[in-house]
């Protein structure tokens, strides 16, 4: 339904309406006429409406009837072309078929061009290669071209009827096939003997000439073998050159595999530029392997002459009771240089052969041809013996460096002055046995690493961790300071030693001038056990060698780590890359090292640790222990007056006597060392400190004194090393607790104020700050 007819249908409704709300008939005539106008004014919009929808529909009935016309005109248009397009299609399949012709034909006559150019070719080449045979002067080069021209043309062309009826002829009567077969066997055996004769007369071009020839005339084999064996006999004879100038030298044999290594590497370099410009890749790696059979060869002669020159199964039966260490260093170095050059040429032949066989390897492989050779197999048999007495000379030699080694003077490391102290720059006093020791270790892991063998490296390391362990941190280092403690006396104190002489002569004047002053009784009298004492050298001297040994044992860290990490791996990161190329074992190797050096520097810490416990509890302990207890004597010392507020004689007398004992360790020992032997100090005398602190009363004015004697010791203790101060931060909570005011306090619980307990982070409990509360005799 449309709008208008909604129009109506409204207005029908309404009229409706109207009518049923009539109650008079004075209404009906006004009605009526409402209705009439209505029905004139609809009557007339309607024919209106007629007359428009009329005039409209004509117009579309004219256009529809325009494009019936054109799209008539269209399709004539179209038929047209269809019709034309089918003639096109017509004249291009007749033309396709045409071209399709004339291309096979062109290929034909191409075909029979070719066939008639290497017909042509063939007789020609075959007229010069008999020409040049039949002349005097025979140009090899040129008959080896014209023969390898002919094996380019196609089997069938010389098997072919037409070939074998043209091309023979009354001076070449035979098939050219026939022909060119027989040729190529008589060429071959020229070749061969043109090159035998010119490797023997070193007639080089023109040896090089004929060793390009063979491929041409397919014979490529006969070549390559040819070259190879007068590769071979160059590498043989300059090897019997080697041997034959004898030396003097220790390292003789071992030089002399370098220098045929370095020949064979040269021979390989030099001469696979001219097989690979002839030849294919496969023939160098033939002429390789024939190679390494001849350098296998010449390289297990000059280490059987080694190997009898020394007797070295001799050596290895009565090993454990061999003494002639130069001649055992000689060996030993002579075979390590004979495996490092083998793995240096293992490594150089393997990548030259991954070059030329093109075959994607990634981490680098050791060629099979080099592990199965017999030169390997005999280093391998003898990899253990060198292993047995590389270490067995290194413990031999630490052993005999244990004998006659003499530890160095402490003396000039104490100074007078307690002012002065030791620097970085001053280089402590150390056994004289390290320094042997890391000589003979640096030189065992060159022997052993050079080699680029990694399970002889793995155990050589676990061999000289073991070794340096046993012998040198528990048989030496320990043992040295286990006979040492029970000769160290509680009241020794650290200072020159003295010859008998010399020492006679200052107890003399030590007896004339031991007077004391009264005034001075009065601050001393509780510390005369510390001033008159008796010296006795023996011991002082003890106490020097003690101190040598932990120097010693402190200076290990820096000597396995320079060692076993810093010169192999960070100082020369390509070492262990460079020495361990095939299957990444150089990971394996710097994993090794590393795991080594986590062991030896444990064990070390361990030891040295407990050296410097050893010194404190039996040299410094009791004395410093007695200081602080002289120091906090259960008395009213705090309970202060303003008279004796000021009275810090005591605490200047310990000050001095702490500093009597503790500055001469600090001028000795090493920084690290001291700072270990301050932190024991620190462990044992801050617990004793609180304890007395614990026993002793105050007052107002002695809280505050004891929070001055407190920061002076604690200065004192831990002198620069302000970390160590931080562990005297719960007795540091104590003082300042005992001069909190009253109205801080919480008088039901005793304890800090939740404001004052918010404000600091306590290391004292609940009851210990009650404690120390109740420790003021003046609170309220």
């Amino acid at each position: 339904m449309d709008l208008d007819e909604l129009h109506l249908d409204s207005k029908l409704s309404k009229f409706e309406n109207l009518i049923g709300k009539l109650s008079t008939k004075s209404q009906l005539p006004k009605l009526l006429h409402l209705i009439e106008s209505d029905y004139n004014q609809t009557n007339l919009a309607l024919n209106n409406y007629i007359k428009t929808s009329n005039s409209n529909i004509n117009r579309s009935v004219r256009s529809l009837e325009l494009e019936k016309t054109n799209l008539t005109s269209t399709l004539s248009v179209f038929h047209e072309a269809l019709e034309s397009l089918s003639n096109s299609n017509v004249q291009a399949t007749s033309i396709s078929t045409r071209l399709n012709a004339i291309k096979t034909e062109y290929a034909h006559i191409n075909q029979l061009a070719d066939f008639v150019d290497s017909v042509k070719l063939l007789k020609n080449n075959l007229q010069i290669i008999n020409d040049v045979l039949n002349s005097k002067e025979h140009n090899y080069p040129m008959i080896a071209q014209c023969i390898y021209e002919i094996d380019q043309l196609p089997e069938s062309l010389l098997n072919s009827k037409f070939v074998q009826r043209c091309v023979p002829t009354s001076e070449l009567p035979d098939p050219p096939a026939q022909l060119v077969k027989k040729w190529k066997s008589q060429l071959s055996e020229v070749f061969t003997e043109r090159f035998t004769r010119a490797s023997q007369e070193q007639d080089v071009n023109t040896l090089t000439e004929c060793f390009k020839l063979f491929p041409k005339i397919g014979a490529s084999d006969l070549g390559i073998d040819l070259y190879s064996k007068y590769i071979c006999d160059i590498i043989a004879q300059q090897s019997r050159s080697l041997m034959t100038h004898t030396s003097d030298d220790p390292l003789f044999y071992s030089k002399s595999t370098l220098h045929l290594f370095k020949i064979v590497s040269t021979m390989i370099n030099d001469h696979s530029k001219i097989i690979l410009q002839n030849y294919s890749t496969a023939y160098m790696l033939e002429t390789m392997q024939k190679v390494q059979l001849e350098t296998d060869l010449q390289a297990c002669l000059i280490w059987d002459t080694f190997f009898d020159s020394v007797s070295l199964p001799k050596i290895r039966s009565s090993l454990s009771d061999y003494t002639d260490m130069k001649r055992l260093q000689a060996i030993v170095l002579q075979i390590s240089n004979f495996l490092q050059n083998w793995s240096m040429y293992c490594q150089f032949f393997s990548m030259k052969w991954l070059e030329w066989s093109k075959e994607p390897v990634n981490p680098l492989q050791i060629v099979p041809c080099l592990t199965n050779g017999k030169f390997n197999s005999k280093l391998q048999e003898n990899i253990d013996t060198f292993h047995s007495m590389a270490l067995h000379y290194t413990t031999y030699c630490f052993k005999s460096s244990l004998k006659t080694s003499q530890l160095g003077n402490l003396n000039e490391s104490l100074h007078e002055e307690q002012s002065r102290t030791s620097n970085g720059d001053e280089q402590q006093v150390i056994s004289p046995v390290l320094e042997d020791l890391a000589i003979l270790v640096k030189s065992y892991l060159v022997w052993t690493l050079n080699t680029g063998q990694t399970a002889l490296v793995t155990k050589s390391l676990d061999s000289i961790s073991q070794m340096i362990q046993n012998e040198y941190l528990i048989s030496f280092l320990q043992s040295r300071l286990t006979k040492l403690i029970p000769r160290l006396i509680p009241s020794l104190r650290l200072q020159k030693y003295i010859s008998d002489t010399e020492n006679a002569a200052q107890n003399q004047h030590h007896t004339n001038s031991i007077g004391v002053t009264a005034a001075q009784k009065k601050f001393t009298s509780q510390f005369a056990a510390f001033n008159l004492k008796e010296t006795d050298m023996e011991s002082v001297l003890n106490l020097h060698h003690y101190i040598i040994y932990v120097n010693t044992i402190s200076t290990n860290e820096s000597i396995f780590t320079d060692l076993l990490e810093n010169e192999i791996i960070k100082i020369n990161p390509h070492f262990l890359i460079d020495n361990f190329k095939f299957n990444n074992e150089h990971e394996i190797v710097k994993s090794k090292l590393l795991s080594v050096l986590k062991y030896l520097l444990d064990n070390n810490k361990k030891l040295w640790n407990w050296s410097l416990m050893m010194l404190y509890q039996n040299v410094l302990q009791e004395n410093l222990q007695r200081l602080i207890s002289v120091l906090f004597q259960k008395n009213t010392e705090f309970v202060s007056t303003l008279q004796d507020f000021e009275d810090f004689e005591k605490l200047h007398t310990f000050v001095q006597e702490w500093n009597k004992i503790i500055i001469p360790y600090k001028q000795v020992l090493s920084a690290a060392s001291f700072n270990e032997l301050l932190t024991a100090i620190v462990k044992d005398l801050c617990p004793m400190i609180e304890t007395k602190f614990r026993s002793l009363q105050f007052n107002e004015l002695g809280s505050i004194k004891i929070e001055k004697q407190l920061s002076v010791i604690i200065k004192t203790i831990c002198m620069d090393n302000y970390q160590l101060r931080e562990r005297f931060k719960k007795l540091t909570q104590m003082c300042l607790l005992l001069g909190f005011e009253d109205d801080q306090f919480d008088p039901t619980t005793e304890d800090l104020k939740e404001d004052v307990l918010n404000s600091l982070n306590w290391l004292l409990t609940v009851s210990e700050r009650i404690s120390v509360r109740q420790q003021r005799i003046d609170k309220r």
